[in-house]
């Protein structure tokens, strides 16, 4: 019989570590539901980890000078899979709102001043997806200043990486069929929006039914959408 220590096979516990991680529970107070807290906000941290390894493989995959159509389809599947995990973090919530105002403050001051908002991985979450500084100011100025300064290094760091945002943005730009050898879809594109609306600015100009004032009206609206065309191609 092979031993449970051998290499040669994999127990349950010690591939998962079990009893390691079922003492990471270390409440600061005898309140019963301090423990339901601890859990929940350790079981955020683990989906936070796998978060980031989904999207750090998918901005891996999209900063490639060329994306195979393969990829794309193991990152669609990725960011299924990371949809699916956000759901199953809202719908955690659930959990946590069994407990009492009256529970959590059983054992609220012993927490304090530490908060939610200084969980480091939804921190990195937020910029790898590509949320600009501008909407995280706000959260950012009241609670970075709690941070660690190790973990301020961090964020600051992955700041200056390519985000979701900008790999997806990037991916787009360059799709292979915008730009062939002997086709250009912007060029084209843009041929043809300035044919239709030198042709529309014949058909005003010479329309007899219509006054000057009309003339202008429609020459008008027709001027404010070849701007808004430009604006494509800016």
């Amino acid at each position: 019989m092979t031993s449970r220590n051998s290499t040669s096979d994999v127990y349950y516990a010690d591939y998962l570590k079990t009893e390691e991680l079922l003492e990471l529970q270390k409440p600061l107070s005898p309140a019963h539901d301090e423990t339901l807290f601890i859990i929940n906000h350790q079981t955020h941290e683990l989906w936070f980890k796998q978060l980031i390894h989904e999207l750090d493989s998918i901005i891996t995959t999209l900063n490639q000078d060329h994306v195979p159509e393969t990829d794309i389809q193991k990152v669609v599947h990725r960011l299924d899979r990371f949809t699916l995990i956000q759901q199953a973090l809202i719908d955690q919530i659930k959990i946590l709102e069994t407990m009492t105002p009256m529970d959590f403050l059983e054992f609220r001051d012993v927490l304090s001043p530490a908060s939610g908002f200084q969980s480091l991985q939804f921190r990195v979450l937020q910029i790898k997806l590509g949320s600009p500084s501008f909407r995280r100011f706000m959260s950012d100025k009241m609670f970075n200043t709690r941070l660690e300064q190790s973990d301020r290094q961090k964020l600051e760091e992955i700041v200056e990486e390519a985000s979701f945002f900008d790999v997806v943005e990037k991916w787009l730009e360059r799709m292979p069929f915008t730009s062939l050898e002997s086709f250009d879809y912007w060029k084209s594109f843009k041929e043809h929006m300035n044919h239709l609306i030198d042709n529309d600015k014949n058909v005003i100009e010479s329309n007899s039914t219509l006054t000057p004032e009309e003339k202008a009206v429609e020459l008008k609206n027709l001027e404010d959408s070849g701007n808004m065309f430009e604006i494509l191609f800016d």
